[in-house]
């Protein structure tokens, strides 16, 4: 029986890249399409060679140890490369052009070239196709002893059978970057290119549009610079005011004005914004086409808190932990 070989994941960081000049080869006996089947997991004789590179990248195993290992089994297997760089498909020094996005640096890999790779690696034809894309922007830290953090921005495409996130831009520094728009500059001049261009590349012909965007409340409030989710008036969607009570801020209005995507653009609440947005320049509601995140809100927000009432709450009579 034939095995599929397995695709590397992309969570080494550079499945962005399609261009095989990007590699850096450092075993020159090689050859560039047996790079090309690494790639895109579609030829079984690499079948070892992607395990090995998996198996690498979840292990975090060290490019010295990499090294020794293909030392090992290159005269038993020997389509295996020299170098554990070319095993991971390591880009060479300068490939990648890094931005100044104040307090750090910035990557910009490309909305384009993310979409053509997912969809060529799955094998999706697109022909007319409207495509819809989730925006995602998270941050996160990359370790408990250093301040030092990463701001992704993903998209995944709606309306095709598989959903996966792809890498479009990477941001690095000790604090989050002070300016939106310097840190949404690249994607958002690409995004304008692609809204009137759309994508053509053999089999796929498509256009593209932002659909929905999808982030926590601390990267909605950045990207949008508007006042943070536990300030007076932080809500997204309505106008209500917070009162602090007990050293939490809470909003007690149910039935509040609600928040239009023309007020958003002319920014009619003075106290809301903080400034403007370069994502104006898409042309999507700002407000319409902004989702709640339904995880902190209720999953580990109001969920969370009420289970914790229930079970340690000052009302021991009606405990879920209390003795029988």
């Amino acid at each position: 029986m034939q095995v599929d070989p397995p695709t590397i994941p992309s969570t080494s960081g550079y499945h962005t890249i399609t261009m095989t000049g990007a590699v850096d080869n450092r075993d020159q006996n090689v050859e560039t399409n047996a790079i090309i089947n690494v790639h895109t997991g579609r030829s079984t004789e690499t079948s070892t060679k992607q395990q090995l590179a998996i198996w690498a990248i979840e292990n975090h195993i060290s490019q010295s140890a990499v090294n020794k290992l293909l030392a090992i089994l290159k005269p038993r297997i020997p389509e295996l490369p020299n170098d554990g760089r070319t095993l991971l498909r390591t880009p060479r020094p300068g490939f990648f052009k890094f931005e100044d996005v104040p307090p750090g640096k910035y990557v910009h890999f490309g909305v384009k070239s993310g979409i053509l790779h997912t969809l060529k690696r799955h094998g999706v034809s697109v022909l007319n196709m409207d495509l819809q894309l989730k925006l995602n922007i998270d941050g996160l830290p990359l370790s408990k002893s250093s301040t030092v953090q990463f701001w992704l921005i993903l998209v995944s495409i709606i309306n095709v059978e598989f959903n996966e996130p792809i890498i479009v831009g990477v941001y690095c520094g000790k604090k989050k970057p002070e300016s939106c728009n310097l840190f949404l500059q690249y994607f958002v001049k690409e995004m304008k290119l692609l809204k009137e261009t759309g994508i053509s590349e053999g089999d796929i012909k498509a256009t593209i549009a932002v659909s929905i965007i999808i982030c926590d409340a601390p990267a909605k409030a950045l990207i949008l610079n508007v006042k943070g989710h536990n300030a007076y008036f932080g809500c997204n969607k309505c106008h209500v005011e917070g009162s602090f009570i007990k050293n939490r801020m809470t909003y007690q209005c149910v039935d509040a004005k609600l928040r239009t995507d023309q007020e958003f653009e002319n920014k009619v609440d003075e106290d809301y914004h903080k400034g403007d947005t370069i994502l104006k320049e898409l042309h999507i509601g700002l407000v319409t086409q902004v989702g709640l995140d339904y995880m902190h809100l209720v999953c580990i927000g109001v969920l969370k808190r009420v289970l914790k009432f229930y079970v340690y709450g000052p009302f021991l009579m009606y405990a879920l932990n209390r003795p029988n």
